[in-house]
């Protein structure tokens, strides 16, 4: 029988290449997992409500014309929530994962 011996330049890329593929792998199931937790994650309808209407500092009891939606909005799962107070049509995006307002406009009713 004949040995062949391997030259330490050969492991070391044999082991370096292993260590990549080893790191390729985790990441790639690393971003897995967060897309799937971020996709479940949700504050909810209430929770949403309650952002909204701390932030415009009113009470859903005080409001008119109602009106809470999910949708999403570049792929981003969202509550769309508008209503109307005082005079004034409210609309606000909140993410629907982080409970952030995205988007909020208060315009003047004539």
């Amino acid at each position: 029988m004949t040995e062949r011996k391997m030259s330490v330049s050969a492991k070391i890329v044999i082991v370096v290449s292993a260590v990549i593929i080893v790191l390729l792998f985790c990441t790639m199931g690393l971003r897995a997992y967060n897309m799937t937790t971020e996709q479940t994650q949700d504050i909810g309808r209430e929770r949403a409500a309650e952002i909204v209407f701390t932030d415009a500092n009113v009470t859903q009891e005080t409001v008119t014309q109602y009106r809470l939606e999910a949708d999403y909005n570049n792929g981003r799962r969202v509550y769309e929530i508008d209503f109307r107070y005082g005079g004034y049509e409210y609309e606000y995006e909140v993410d629907a994962a982080s409970g952030e307002i995205i988007k909020y406009d208060k315009d003047y009713e004539r």
